[in-house]
């Protein structure tokens, strides 16, 4: 639901004006995304000069150790050493509805986007082992999500871009489970604190995932991707969003079970849940 389109609306009704381009590739590794491995990435990299690179790393692959290690931090050195002065930013994404139960993985992918295999060949011997998975609900993949993507600011990382934190305030969490956060934090060497945003109650009923085939799928909806243009705003120009324009969309909008609904939302949430949002940005 178009994020940098979302960020420059907001920035605009603030008073702000932002230029932005992308370079995704929809199931993708970052690091098939390097500049090395994709035109659009090299040409956006060696053509301009940015202030911010904004990273993203596929859903569920910074919460688990070994395609960390495999993807993850390889692909955030390579940024890092082609920045020029741009700061490096990290998308702190969000846990999925129910986390990840299991740690046998099913889901087809494309291999020249996983290079050194994917989930499945990669967790298999976890899986063949019966491993407990340490990212069995929202706020344990959360929390598992949060420490991987501030582990990133070891490899020269500049910024953390916390998203996810945002989503773990309006989803309510008070607070991560210990067995699963001791299970996360055996996997760091450096002690991490995280501070958990007060609880918004008042957001507790917005619908922030899709829902695809009669379930919830772990990509974002229009408002929640709002919470995560405001959460980038306050980020990057160090300042409450409250008073910003309401959601809208130019490209790749969408709506459950994947219905196109490009432009401002159909039933834009009342004034006061705008400004919650807003808040729990800031």
């Amino acid at each position: 639901n178009d994020l940098p389109y979302q960020l420059m609306t907001v920035a605009a009704s603030l008073g702000r004006t932002v230029e932005a381009e992308g370079s995704t590739i929809g199931g993708c590794t970052l690091y098939r995304q390097e500049a090395c491995h994709d035109e659009r990435t090299a040409e956006l990299m060696d053509n301009r000069t940015w202030d911010y690179i904004v990273l993203q790393e596929y859903s569920i692959l910074p919460a688990l150790n070994i395609t960390r290690q495999t993807y993850f931090y390889p692909a955030i050195s390579d940024f890092v050493s082609q920045k020029k002065k741009a700061k490096i930013v990290m998308y702190q994404t969000w846990g999925y509805h129910d986390g990840y139960p299991s740690l046998c993985f099913d889901e087809t992918y494309q291999p020249d986007c996983w290079p050194f295999g994917g989930l499945r060949e990669l967790l298999q011997p976890a899986c063949e082992a019966n491993a407990s998975s340490h990212i069995n609900s929202f706020p344990c993949m959360g929390y598992a999500l949060a420490r991987a993507y501030f582990s990133a600011l070891r490899f020269g990382a500049d910024m953390v871009f916390p998203a996810g934190l945002a989503w773990m305030a309006a989803q309510g969490v008070r607070e991560v489970p210990a067995n699963c956060k001791a299970a996360i934090d055996m996997e760091y060497a450096e002690p991490f604190e995280l501070n958990l945003l007060p609880p918004a109650d008042e957001l507790r009923g917005l619908s922030m995932y899709l829902i695809v085939g009669g379930g919830y799928d772990k990509h974002q909806t229009k408002i929640a991707q709002y919470l995560n243009a405001l959460t980038l705003y306050a980020t990057l120009f160090q300042e409450s969003p409250e008073g910003a324009s309401p959601p809208d969309c130019r490209d790749n909008c969408f709506g459950n079970d994947w219905t196109s609904q490009p432009g401002p939302m159909e039933n834009t949430p009342s004034a006061a849940i705008l400004l919650k949002l807003q808040q729990v940005a800031a």
